[in-house]
This record gives C-alpha cells, structure tokens and sequence, in this order.
C-alpha cells in the first residue's frame, strides 16, 4: 500500500509554462537526472517568475502508524521486546535485565530447542560413524567443556596389570550423545566468577580453600598460572585429597602412570614439602618476630606510661613548690603588713608618749614660772618690808 500511494503521487519536479522551457528543453528535460548547476528559462509575460519546484511526496500518517503497530505485534508474537535486544527501558539492574530476557526467550525456545535436537541428531550420526572410521590407532584432538584443545590416543594397546588393554577403544566401545543448551562457556565462567565473589564475602573464611579455583574463573592472562600457584599454598588434606582424585581419574582410564610422571609426582611432592617446612619456619620466624614487636610494643606503652606518670609527678610537685612559694610569698607579705602595723603603733604611741610628755614638760614650766613669779613677788615683797623704816617705839624722843 504505501508503495502504490508512493507510486501514484506526480513525478514532474518543475511547475511552469511551455514558452519558460522551449529555448532550454534539453537541460529541463533532465534536471531530475543530472545534478545541473544551474538552470535557465525563458520569462514569459503571462507567468511572470522562474518555475517553481513541486514538493516531494509526503509519506502517509496512517501508513506509518500501520507499520509501528505491525511492530509491535511481531515482538508480542515472539516475546522479544526492544529491552532483550539491549535497548535503554525501565530495567536498570543486571537482574531485571537478566529476567527480561529470559521472558523473551521463552516466546522464542521453540527455535532453540528444534535447533538442539538437530545438532544432537548430526552428533547421533556421527557417532554411529566413529567406529567405522576411527579403526585404527591414532592420536586426535578433542575440546573440552572449556573450548581448550587437547591430545588423546584412541585404540592404543597397552598392558595394566599384566593383562593387554585398549585404551579408548572406538570399535567395541559404546558411545552416547548427550545434548545440553544454555549460556556458552565464557558465560558460565563469568556467572560462576560473580557467584564465588559473593560467597567469599558473604563467607571470608573460605577464601584460603579456594582461592585456586576463584583465580581460574578469573579472565586475565596467566590466569590459569596463577591459579596453579594458589594451589600449592593448599592445606595439605586438600592437596592430598585433589592428589588421589587425580590418580582415582588416571585408573578409571586405564593408562597407568609412566616412570617420568611417578618421578614428576614424587619430586613434586618433595617439593612441596620442602615448601611446607619452608613456610611453616617462615611462619614460625614472622610469629616470634610479631611476638618480640608486641613484646617491644608493650614495653613502649609500659615506659610510655612509666613517663607520663614521673611527667605528671614532675608536674604535681612543681604545682606544689609554686603554691609553697606562693604560700612563703603572702607569709612574708603577712610579716611585712604585721611589722609595719606594729612600727606605726609603735610610732602612733612614741608620738603620743612624747606629746604627752612635751605636754607635761610645758605645764611643769608652766608651774614652775608661776611659782617663780610667785616666788619673786613674794621676794619682793619681803625686800619691800625689810626696806621699809620701822616705826619707833612709844616713849622715845
């Protein structure tokens, strides 16, 4: 529909008269063609103006509303929805997402699973060729559950106990195909790498028993070395434990170990003992060296203290001695104020004292010029009588 509506819609780009394109026909003529730099026309008196460009055609409202609900119902009959293909929705959290696609692989497993069992047919079929093909002695390559590739012998005799063995026999050996779908390796690798991060912190006392296989989930290089080297640091019933599974695995498959991996086995366990006895002297070495730090840090806290106390004995007496001379300093100022009082008491009674003897002194001159007086008059007086004549007796002439 929208190409038919497309379709018939004007083609002609130019709108003008026929006297405006008569002297240039050959140029208008392509103009929807060619990429011209420009145009010339011819002016025509009754249409005055160059051509005029017609719109282009415009896309039908209804159609494109058509096509976004035809949209929508693609993705309602799938079940696939704009966020499980990693479009931005409501979904923030790895979980939400994680769920979101999950519900759209849900309208969509049908594919999925026809898909499993078409490979597991192929597997099927190939599997019923392995002995047809695969008769002979040979060495071929095989990948693990990890992608990795390695190398295996098929149909090699050998002797176990004294009795002549096939290993991997693929001619009388049963086979069966076993057909798993899901998250790829590398997808399964990082799952179980979140899911030990979160029990590790969840439970930090695992970390030491584990520590090898957290650093193997991991994706850096030399992951799997390192990983190695977390291994040896093992407890020992670990290690011994991972040891015998290694040698229960090397049984179940019949081929015995050689000289060459008996001698790598025991130098390696030598040496990992030696590893032990070296780690446990270097352990026992850091243990006496935190002990004689603590015992250092003790006797540092110990004197520490030791001086904090004579420091604030210093400082008590030296608060006595200022309070002893603050003590000896009013006593003193005591004796001064009391020896002054007693000076001016003293002064206060010499000057009374000589006051009052001053004050005697004048009244004793004071009597005494009185008594003087007194005296001269009365010395006077009796001069004044011994000058006087003295009357003469009666009877004598």
């Amino acid at each position: 529909a929208e190409t038919e509506v497309i379709a018939l819609q004007p083609k002609a780009p130019w709108l003008g008269t026929k006297k405006q394109f008569q002297d240039h026909y050959d140029l208008w003529e392509v103009a929807n063609t060619e990429n011209l730099p420009f145009l010339e026309y011819t002016p025509d008196e009754r249409a005055p103006g160059p051509p005029q460009r017609v719109a282009p055609p415009v896309a039908s409202q209804a159609i494109i509303e058509g096509k976004a609900r035809n949209s929508e119902d693609m993705k309602a009959v799938i079940g696939i929805y704009d966020a499980s293909l990693g479009a931005k929705s409501n979904e923030t959290s790895g979980i939400a997402i994680a769920r979101r696609d999950a519900q759209g692989d849900t309208g969509t497993y049908v594919y999925h699973d026809n898909f499993a069992l078409a490979i597991e047919r192929t597997a099927e079929i190939v599997n019923d060729l392995f002995p047809k093909i695969y008769d002979t002695q040979r060495t071929v390559q095989i990948l693990g559950d990890d992608g990795k590739p390695d190398i295996v012998d098929i149909n090699k005799p050998q002797i176990v106990n004294g009795v002549e063995q096939v290993l991997h026999d693929m001619t009388s050996g049963a086979y069966d195909v076993v057909m798993e779908s899901g998250p790829n390796y590398a997808t399964k690798r990082e799952l179980a790498q979140d899911a030990m991060t979160e029990f590790i912190r969840a439970f930090p006392p695992a970390a030491p028993v584990m520590g090898d296989l957290y650093a193997k989930s991991m994706d850096w290089p030399n992951a799997e070395e390192i990983g190695e080297r977390l291994e040896e640091l093992l407890p020992p019933p670990i290690k011994a434990k991972l040891q015998a599974d290694r040698q229960k695995r090397e049984q179940a498959s019949g081929q015995p170990p050689s000289p060459e991996q008996l001698k790598e086995e025991a130098d390696k366990e030598q040496a990992q003992q030696l590893a032990q006895q070296a780690q446990a002297l270097q352990m026992a070495e850091a243990q006496a060296k935190v002990r004689e730090a603590e015992a250092r840090a003790v006797k540092a806290e110990a004197d520490a203290k030791k001086a904090m106390a004579d420091a604030a004995r210093s400082e008590i007496e030296a608060e006595k001695a200022k309070v002893g001379l603050a003590q000896t300093h009013m006593d003193n100022l005591r004796d001064v104020e009391r020896h002054g009082a007693e000076m001016a008491r003293d002064a206060q009674e010499h000057a009374q004292d000589t006051a009052h003897k001053q004050d005697k002194h004048e009244a004793e001159l004071v009597i005494l010029g009185v008594n003087t007086q007194r005296a001269g008059e009365k010395h006077d007086e009796t001069m004044k009588q011994m000058r006087a004549p003295k009357p003469e007796p009666a009877g004598a002439e």
